[in-house]
């Protein structure tokens, strides 16, 4: 397969399309867009599939803050990744168009009926928040795949992020079949190709372990029989700060029966009695309060890479969902990762800064939404 990875910031977006397409060509099967909520999204479906001379069944897009255009970050842009099959490679789209306030379940069934868990086939999952209604879709999943004894591992991907200004967080859209779809998810199953997953977290430095005497989807109520809200308040006590952010520093870290980290959890509020999270906790689990440690993440991403690298051996493409919370705490060395990644798998690398990241937890046993991790997937057509 030859995977091309291409961007502009071009802030016209037909401008943007066609300074891509003059430097992808036309010569491919399939391409992706990572679209920033800046440009008419409504214009994409239109626009695309001429410029690049496609049929529109050929071509998705999704909206994105930043993205990936190899090794680097792509802010207030397109994105453009293409994909040429040489042998067995194809890809399969599924999508979904609505999400309601219940009936996970249902929608989750769908989901695992429209994947491929064959050894030949990977699917990756992108999909909008949803005002938090998406994470319990893919909760629903896991609980799918672990009875009905599939491989976790041909599943990954990740939410979708859009742009935030003083709060206001905008809708997350998506272009599929020549259709613009908002607060939807979307599947594309690659058959015929290896694959491996890589998930990096470098976030186990630090604290203590609390027990979740009682959660409610996001919400952490009680921890160790205490107001939940008491524990960020102690944490911000020391800095003088009352606002969300530095808590990135400081992820939950979910611990299951053994002890053993299986994912993180970062903070997206509080209150005097609560938590809020990005991605559900279950009453009764343990957490551990961690501490971001900008040079054990750069060398876990190190390790990580070099792992799936030598599962793989020779990689078409890399894709990287990395969630925004760790953007921020690698501070100036975000675009490292992207280095690190791009040096050690020697491959074209294609992803953005999520809101949620969809892999195998960390014992690799289950399908799980985590926060604040970087999940690598590598792929080479069979």
């Amino acid at each position: 397969m030859k995977v091309k990875v291409a961007s502009s910031k071009n802030p016209i977006l037909r401008l943007a399309l066609e300074e891509i397409a003059d430097k992808i060509g036309s010569d491919f099967d399939f391409i992706i867009l990572a679209v920033s909520p800046k440009y008419p999204f409504s214009d994409v479906s239109r626009v695309a599939p001429v410029i690049f001379n496609v049929d529109c069944s050929q071509c998705i897009a999704f909206s994105s803050i930043d993205a990936f255009s190899n090794t680097e970050i792509v802010s207030e842009g397109v994105v453009a990744t293409v994909f040429k099959f040489e042998r067995k490679g194809k890809i399969k789209l599924s999508y979904f168009s609505e999400l309601s306030g219940s009936g996970f379940d249902r929608q989750a069934k769908e989901l695992f009926n429209k994947l491929s868990f064959d050894c030949d086939c990977v699917n990756v999952i992108l999909g909008d928040y949803s005002d938090g209604k998406f994470p319990f879709v893919i909760r629903s999943l896991s609980t799918l795949i672990e009875k009905e004894d599939v491989p976790v591992e041909r599943v990954c991907g990740g939410i979708f992020s859009t742009f935030i200004e003083g709060k206001k967080k905008e809708k997350g859209y998506m272009s599929v079949e020549g259709r613009i779809i908002s607060g939807g998810f979307l599947a594309l199953t690659f058959e015929g190709f290896d694959s491996t997953i890589g998930l990096s977290t470098g976030a186990f430095k630090a604290g203590p372990v609390y027990s979740v005497d009682r959660a409610l989807g996001y919400e952490i109520l009680f921890l160790d029989g205490k107001p939940a809200g008491l524990l960020p308040k102690r944490i911000l006590s020391g800095i003088g700060e009352e606002s969300v952010e530095p808590l990135w520093y400081t992820p939950l870290v979910v611990l299951n029966g053994d002890g053993q980290p299986v994912a993180l959890r970062t903070f997206k509020s509080f209150t005097e009695t609560s938590i809020e999270v990005w991605a559900p906790v279950e009453s009764g689990v343990k957490v551990k309060l961690s501490l971001v440690v900008v040079e054990e993440i750069l060398k876990d991403t190190e390790f990580v890479a070099r792992r799936v690298k030598e599962k793989i051996g020779f990689a078409d493409v890399c894709f990287d969902f990395s969630c925004a919370a760790r953007q921020v705490t690698l501070e100036d060395k975000a675009q490292e990762e992207l280095i690190i990644y791009g040096r050690e798998i020697d491959a074209p690398l294609f992803g953005f800064f999520t809101h949620g990241e969809i892999a195998p937890d960390l014992s690799g046993r289950r399908l799980e939404l985590h926060n604040q991790t970087s999940v690598c997937l590598v792929m080479r057509e069979l």
